[in-house]
């Protein structure tokens, strides 16, 4: 068990950086914002191609989808 959640946390590492770095973004920085949702986008199909290697696709389109939705609520 130990082995999936460190497995899971170094496939969305960066995703959840870049979920804190737009949640912590000034409102009027807007260059900034699409920056760094451009990364976040860049960020989150690699996250999902290295969770369908190495737990499957199905595993891969449901992490896509939980960051997806925890973006949207920022």
């Amino acid at each position: 068990m130990a082995e999936l959640i460190t497995q899971l946390r170094s496939i969305t590492a960066r995703c959840f950086s870049a979920i804190e770095l737009i949640r912590r973004l000034d409102i009027h920085a807007v260059y900034a914002f699409d920056r760094l949702r451009e990364q976040f986008m860049h960020d989150l199909e690699a996250a999902e191609g290295r969770a369908a290697q190495a737990l499957g696709r199905k595993v891969a389109d449901d992490i896509k989808y939980a960051l997806v939705a925890l973006a949207d609520e920022i």
